[in-house]
């Protein structure tokens, strides 16, 4: 990742509580900011299924599971999981400043 990466926050620490899933904005994309036994990782927030909102998922074992289908996404790499041979989606890195939590500007993957 590049020093000169641009940052956004995005969320406060106490929003996002281990097992949470949470919508976030970057711009008019939308991003699913996971909290998987306490450790924070962004990815699109869109299923490459049907554009269900996987922002909107839940966590279901340590994937991130697609509302809509049940299409699931390990959160750290961005890949598919369930089923395996579908697409994944993107991954941004995400950084604690203070309680604000920010993910970067550019996608750290492209599934």
């Amino acid at each position: 990742m590049a020093a000169t990466q641009e940052w956004v926050s995005v969320a406060r620490l106490d929003e996002i509580p281990p097992g949470a899933v949470k919508a976030v904005w970057l711009g008019d994309e939308a991003v699913a900011l996971v909290n998987r036994d306490g450790a924070l990782h962004a990815v699109g927030g869109t299923c490459p299924h049907r554009l269900g909102p996987l922002a909107e998922g839940r966590l279901v074992g340590d994937d991130l599971a697609c509302p809509w289908h049940g299409f699931r996404f390990d959160p750290v790499t961005g890949r598919a999981t369930m089923p395996r041979a579908h697409l994944g989606v993107p991954t941004f890195a995400v950084r604690v400043v203070g309680e604000e939590i920010q993910i970067a500007v550019s996608p750290a993957s492209d599934e």
